[in-house]
């Protein structure tokens, strides 16, 4: 079975056609993009219509800007990644890296169980962030029990916390960030990550407090 999950942690689906020109058109630019944005759901109607994140890259031509749209890949990411390629705003930034994170823990999911790698990831984001008051303001909506006493405990933790900790190190060395940019994109990617796969915006819109 380990060989058969390594496997399956290692392999990404291939790119279409119309990924591969998108890739090869951004790494091949010379100076023609004139934006670079990444769109992710933020908003409950957004998440109820199950939106998929996707970049929208504007391109100087002759006739003007022209607008691209690609659907997020993680292939897309690996080649974006190892060439450098920023988005234009913090915001950008910081929801590309929060869906790169939540594309990252279906391994632990696989290996261990959603509900045990969901214990594990609030274990170390509370570590890790838990002083930050964005990030204490989520964790405190999600239901914790610790797993430490689990023989899967240390695995499930190593994971998660490579993950995110590589994730933050990617920013500054990949990318080209400085520390006082990377970090609170690393924030609020966590943030974000933490506010899809728990639901959190989701459930507020859907059953709202009652106060009398």
């Amino acid at each position: 079975m380990n060989e058969i999950l390594d496997y399956i942690k290692k392999v990404q689906a291939p790119l279409d056609d119309k990924a591969q020109q998108f890739v090869q058109r951004v790494l091949g630019s010379r100076g023609t993009i004139a934006s670079k944005e990444f769109i992710a759901p933020t908003q409950p109607l957004d998440l109820l219509n199950g939106l998929k994140p996707y970049f929208e890259f504007g391109f100087n031509t002759n006739s003007g800007v022209e607008k691209v749209v690609q659907n997020w890949m993680e292939k897309i990411e690996t080649d974006f990644y190892r060439a450098g390629i920023q988005m234009d705003s913090s915001l950008s930034e910081a929801l590309r890296g929060g869906t790169l994170l939540l594309s990252n823990m279906n391994w632990p999911d696989l290996q261990f169980g959603r509900d045990f790698t969901d214990h594990v990831i609030w274990d170390f984001v509370n570590e890790r962030f838990g002083t930050i008051e964005v990030i204490r303001n989520l964790l405190e909506k999600i239901p914790f029990n610790s797993p430490r006493n689990s023989a899967s405990y240390a695995e499930c933790k190593n994971f998660v916390s490579t993950s995110i900790n590589g994730y933050g190190n990617s920013l500054v060395i990949q990318l080209h960030y400085g520390n006082d940019i990377a970090f609170p994109i690393l924030v609020a990617a966590v943030a974000y990550m933490l506010d899809l796969r728990f639901s959190i915006t989701l459930r507020k819109a859907l059953y709202p407090e009652h106060r009398p």
